[in-house]
């Protein structure tokens, strides 16, 4: 017969639960940063060269792009914040990266396991 969840979780450890909490954070964190990353892209036009003017299509294209990250960013962020494990510094990257204003001098939070 299959265990539950909580019978799996009532027979480990605190530290390998904490283990498996610190990998899902980083896992968390690095997608976090990476949907950052793709918003400051989008908001920049980094992929379209200055010489080419940017089509209706292209446009359409990018603001569904935008919309797609921007969902996927607050989606992350409820979850982190349902968990107590959301760095309110990634707001601040992420206001950022709206606008294309993201630079390689901007940090991300450190992620610090407990």
């Amino acid at each position: 017969m299959a265990k539950t969840i909580v019978e799996v979780v009532d027979g480990l450890s605190l530290d390998v639960l904490k283990n498996l909490a610190g990998e899902t954070l980083i896992k968390r964190a690095s997608e976090i940063e990476y949907i950052i990353e793709s918003i400051n892209g989008l908001a920049r036009k980094d992929d379209l060269p200055s010489e080419i003017e940017e089509s209706s299509a292209m446009r359409k294209s990018r603001a569904k792009a935008m919309k797609s990250s921007i969902g996927a960013y607050e989606e992350h962020k409820r979850e982190l914040k349902s968990w107590g494990l959301w760095y309110p510094g990634y707001d601040i990257c992420y206001e950022k990266a709206k606008r294309g204003l993201l630079t390689a001098q901007d940090s991300f939070p450190e992620v610090k396991i407990r």
